[in-house]
């Protein structure tokens, strides 16, 4: 199944640790990468709406109908193995820059923005609602590149998952 997030991508920031000695330490996350979850939530159930839930009856059905849990046990069904991922990270091109893939000390880490992505739609709410995991990812491909020189591209990011069935 495949599909477009058209926003910016964006990393996952690392929790960080507030506390003082003998106070119980609060974790906290980045404001921009909160506002950045807040607005791929909207998008996210906005585009499971759109497409009837298309993307979540795809994770959690084989080809041939069947759930990939057993209803009666809630295990996985021994035909089901997991998703491979592929990502493409389309990053804004930075000016007087012709260069396709981002090198530069400047750019993001390619685990982070994939972090991002992948926990935007496995942690969202429809996703737990039906108990999709993120471990359940056994193959990854990811790259990420600068918007096409001399277009209209904007910075989006390209999403296809499959299952891995027997």
């Amino acid at each position: 199944m495949k599909f477009v997030v058209p926003m910016s991508p964006h990393t996952a920031a690392r929790a960080n640790f507030n506390g003082e000695t003998g106070r119980v330490s609060r974790t906290y996350m980045d404001q921009g990468y909160r506002k950045w979850r807040d607005q791929f939530n909207n998008w996210f159930i906005d585009y499971l709406n759109q497409t009837d839930n298309a993307l979540l009856n795809y994770l959690t059905s084989m080809s041939d109908g069947r759930p990939i849990r057993n209803e009666a046990t809630a295990q996985l069904i021994p035909d089901f193995n997991g998703y491979l991922v592929r990502i493409i990270f389309v990053l804004k091109r930075p000016k007087n820059s012709k260069r396709t893939f981002p090198v530069a000390s400047n750019t993001a880490d390619l685990d982070n923005l994939y972090k991002a992505i992948t926990d935007g739609i496995f942690e969202s709410e429809p996703a737990r609602y039906v108990g999709l995991n993120d471990r359940w990812i056994q193959t990854l491909q990811t790259s990420k590149r600068y918007t096409a020189l001399n277009t209209a591209e904007q910075p989006h990011i390209e999403v296809e998952i499959k299952r891995i069935e027997v």
